[in-house]
């Protein structure tokens, strides 16, 4: 059975270019084709930096329209995240953060690119930043919180709007937790004339596919780091530590629910390899059998 070829933007079908219209839309109005990053990935990686915090290393890039294609090294509001040829991380990057989208969570605009070894690299659309000022729980002003719990509870108590954070922190919490990806250490805050608010995030990848042993947590929640279920994150950390009540609780666990319906297409439809694809799948199983949330099978989602 021959695979149909898809577009490393959109996971939208196509024929004979490797990039859909709508895909290039996004990029620049009448865009025909994507042009390879004139970068080796292994030359990305090596230049690779913290940009802002919450988002992947990477390198700056600047998306050129005349030349159809993005240019490395370059301020200009994108970054390229590289990857490895066999581990894909990049794709898996690219992957995760399209499930967090349809799950609820703001991510940026982001994609798969080729580079001129052939391999992918992910671009990624970098935040206005003008106005915002960000920070790091627990890292303020000094004070180191040694749990989860203790984190968010600071968070939470320094955000502006906290009904509207509290059911974020779950949301990205749980999403982490589903996709084999460990719980960070800190939260991050930006502040602006509207207030503090829990500040969006992309560092988001399945460790699990990499590395089965990594933990679920990097701090502990509930007085532990592994094998984390439905007491820990729902009846310890949203009821009891944020507050969250039976309502509230249901809403979001439903929200997932509904998400949980396109999943199973798009880990089909992405770039990883085959045999991760079926280790992404195993993860997300296992872990909504951990928080005993009734979900449809995600091998066959849209099948």
């Amino acid at each position: 059975m021959i695979e149909q070829k898809r577009c490393p933007i959109t996971y939208e079908p196509v024929k004979t270019s490797t990039y859909s219209s709508s895909g290039l839309s996004r990029l620049g109005d009448n865009l025909q084709t994507l042009k390879a990053v004139p970068m080796h990935l292994e030359d990305i990686k090596q230049n690779s930096e913290t940009i802002l915090k919450g988002f992947p290393s990477g390198v700056h890039a600047r998306f050129d329209k005349n030349s159809g294609g993005f240019a490395p090294l370059e301020k200009g509001g994108f970054m390229l995240v590289p990857g490895t040829k066999y581990a894909k991380e990049a794709e898996n990057r690219d992957l995760t953060l399209k499930l967090a989208r349809i799950s609820g969570i703001s991510v940026p605009f982001h994609g798969l690119v080729k580079c001129l070894c052939g391999n992918y690299a992910m671009f990624m659309e970098l935040p206005r930043s003008k106005g915002r000022s960000a920070f790091v729980v627990p890292r303020i002003k000094g004070r180191i919180r040694n749990t989860f719990g203790k984190v968010a509870s600071e968070a939470m108590n320094l955000c502006s709007h906290r009904e509207a954070d509290r059911m974020k922190l779950l949301r990205s919490t749980v999403f982490r937790f589903l996709t084999g990806d460990p719980i960070p250490g800190e939260l991050l805050l930006e502040s602006d004339s509207t207030g503090i608010y829990l500040a969006n995030r992309a560092d988001y990848i399945n460790q699990k596919v990499y590395k089965p042993d990594a933990r679920d947590s990097r701090l502990k929640l509930n007085g532990k780091k592994r094998n984390l279920g439905n007491e820990d994150l729902f009846e310890y950390f949203a009821c009891e530590l944020l507050g969250m009540d039976e309502n509230a609780l249901a809403a979001a666990v439903n929200e997932f629910r509904f998400a949980l319906i396109g999943w199973g297409h798009i880990i089909g439809s992405s770039f990883l390899l085959d045999e991760q694809k079926q280790v992404y799948r195993d993860i997300v199983t296992r872990r909504l059998a951990a928080l005993e949330i009734d979900a449809v099978d995600t091998k066959n989602i849209d099948k």
